[in-house]
């Protein structure tokens, strides 16, 4: 039988193989080392993982489709897992909380954890009712029986009403005994003006120290006083001048021949006014120029106002009150002055005339002529105790008590 023929290069191909028929291992060494000899780096940067980042899933990488994310990337806040170690912007989130009535400021009890907050969440915890957005942390406190600012206090420093308690049921309250209220508390009235809450048959105070004593009318104004008992009426009261306490008898033009104190003319604080001062406690009484803002003022011993004629004269020569005119009633202009004598003594008729001694301080006119060399009409004399001003100048003049006396107040 004739011999076949192989091709010469396949008797060469198994010439120089290591590889003998049937040996399957060395096939296999065979085609892992053809793979290793071809995988080659394929990154710029010489790696040759999936994303070039030199981790492959097999050495941790949780995303080898994004560089940015293997084990040692920085964690950065952006809701992913960027240094693969299983949790998510660990350390770097802020608590966040609802704002469901978008007033800026959250609910303490509804809160997550957040890079930054997003629309209807904040940063803060502070509101006390996320159901109203006029109640918040800064808001104006107003009377509602809700704590509108979140201070934990209700209707505090709220714009509510003042009463007074009313101890004696006469509808005048206790100046004392405020009370500050949303809403009007038993017993208590609007009125602050009783001076004695004890005794419902005594409600307006008996002169302006009293009144100021107690603290019911601190201010220069018109006060109902009943210094008398039984009959109230209006009087001015100065609480400035020298620490206040004065009620004033009025006030008239330097020219005027009417008098003061005696009887009522116009209304209290008129540019002309008089009021009646009987039954007025003082121990105190000053003389005003109020035009000037200028006043003379002197003590005496305690007692109760009971002038009734129009020349007038209260206290010792040297220290006297003198109100008037010169001679009969009806002449010429009244004078006012404090600390008066004539002579030694006080003569009534002469109103606070003198003759060339010095010493009465106040309102000057008519007769008093020796004391600046010329009759002396419409003159604020002796604000230094021998100087003579304003002679023949227009002003308002007028006269004032303080204190007591034993016409009872405050201090009984």
């Amino acid at each position: 039988m004739p011999m076949r023929a192989f091709p010469l290069f396949a008797l060469l191909a198994l010439a120089c193989s290591n590889t003998k028929p049937g040996d399957t291992a060395g096939a296999a060494e065979a085609d892992t080392s053809a793979v290793a000899d071809s995988a080659e780096p394929r990154c710029d940067n010489g790696c040759s993982d999936g994303d070039c980042d030199c981790f492959s899933a097999s050495e941790d990488d949780c995303d080898d489709g994004d560089p940015d994310i293997h084990p040692d990337a920085e964690e950065v806040c952006d809701g992913v897992d960027n240094n693969c170690d299983g949790r998510v912007d660990e350390g770097l989130t802020t608590t966040v909380y609802v704002d469901a009535d978008g007033d800026g400021w959250g609910d303490a009890s509804a809160s997550s954890e957040a890079c930054e907050p997003s629309d209807g969440w904040v940063k803060n915890d502070d509101d006390c009712d996320d159901t109203r957005a006029e109640v918040k942390p800064g808001a104006t406190e107003v009377c509602n029986a809700v704590d509108d600012d979140c201070d934990g206090e209700v209707d505090d420093g709220a714009a509510a009403g003042t009463w007074y308690e009313d101890h004696d049921g006469d509808g005048a309250g206790d100046p004392s005994l405020a009370v500050h209220a949303c809403t009007q508390p038993a017993d208590t009235v609007a009125d602050a003006t009783d001076c004695n809450d004890a005794d419902a048959s005594v409600t307006a105070c008996r002169s302006c120290q009293e009144l100021l004593d107690l603290g019911v009318g601190t201010t220069d104004g018109v006060y109902t006083l009943d210094p008398c008992g039984g009959a109230p009426s209006d009087f001015w009261c100065d609480q400035t001048t020298d620490g206040g306490g004065w009620t004033a008898a009025g006030w008239q033009a330097a020219s005027a021949v009417t008098t003061l104190g005696l009887s009522v003319r116009n209304s209290p604080g008129d540019p002309d006014f008089s009021v009646d001062l009987a039954c007025l406690g003082f121990d105190e009484i000053a003389v005003f120029n109020q035009t000037y803002g200028l006043s003379e003022g002197q003590s005496y011993p305690g007692q109760v106002w009971s002038e009734t004629a129009i020349n007038l004269h209260i206290g010792d020569p040297g220290l006297a009150f003198a109100q008037g005119t010169y001679g009969p009633s009806d002449s010429l202009m009244v004078m006012a002055c404090v600390d008066y004598q004539y002579s030694g003594s006080v003569v009534t008729e002469y109103a606070c005339d003198s003759d060339g001694q010095w010493g009465p301080r106040g309102h000057m006119t008519d007769y008093a002529g020796e004391y600046c060399g010329a009759r002396l009409d419409y003159t604020w004399a002796w604000v230094d105790g021998a100087t003579c001003a304003y002679t023949g100048t227009a002003y308002t003049w007028g006269f004032m008590l303080r204190g007591y006396g034993g016409g009872g107040g405050a201090e009984d």
